[in-house]
């Protein structure tokens, strides 16, 4: 079961996540707008981590996303979101991280298999703020 209050870090690659930052920026964007029209989800943009001696607190981190469920609806909207993502391209894949050393990275499956693996992942009988 997904802690409601936690975000899961959702990371977007294309390729080999070799691709260049711009074209990984464009595929942010558009996930981030795909998922923001989700009522049951609230999605924001990951902050860079900054380098010692560099400004902080403006730049965002291409490919990566914070996403919060605010019913469990909103785990149908991801996988509805990511496979369709997924799928517009070959060696697009998306990562789920819920915390250090448990991740999910899916790319290429059904839709159901998609929502399946998602849901096993998260625990989501649950996925509720209380």
């Amino acid at each position: 079961m997904i802690d409601p209050a936690e975000p899961v870090r959702l990371h977007l690659a294309i390729g080999d996540d070799q691709a260049p930052v711009e074209l990984t920026e464009q595929a942010t964007v558009e996930v981030y707008e795909e998922l923001s029209q989700i009522p049951d989800i609230t999605v924001t943009r990951a902050a860079a981590e900054s380098k010692p001696g560099t400004k902080s607190g403006t730049a965002l981190q291409a490919g990566e996303l914070l996403v919060s469920f605010v019913s469990g609806g909103g785990v149908t909207g991801l996988v509805a979101a990511l496979k369709l993502w997924t799928s517009r391209d070959k060696g697009r894949s998306a990562e789920l991280h819920l915390a250090p050393g448990k991740s999910i990275k899916v790319s290429g499956v059904s839709r159901a298999q998609l929502e399946r693996l998602i849901n096993q992942f998260l625990g989501s009988q649950d996925v509720t703020s209380k």
